[in-house]
């Protein structure tokens, strides 16, 4: 099945999305930060990215353009 990364500050939410996408079969790892997501997408191939554009430190399109480098 796809994996998924899950891009989000806020903890409970990408945990309750985690758990849907789970038991809908998906492949799901979780990053709270721009620098997590950025090892995280540069660690494993991913299929599909949900990504919060508003977090601290940096923001998503920032996030996005760093990962978009990568592949």
């Amino acid at each position: 099945m796809a994996k998924v990364l899950l891009i989000d500050d806020d903890v409970d939410l990408t945990t309750l999305l985690k758990e849907y996408l789970s038991e809908e079969g998906f492949e799901v790892a979780t990053a709270q930060d721009g620098r997590a997501a950025i090892a995280q997408a540069a660690s494993s191939a991913v299929d599909i990215i949900v990504l919060d554009i508003m977090m601290p430190h940096m923001n998503g399109i920032d996030v996005l353009q760093r990962i978009r480098r990568l592949s």
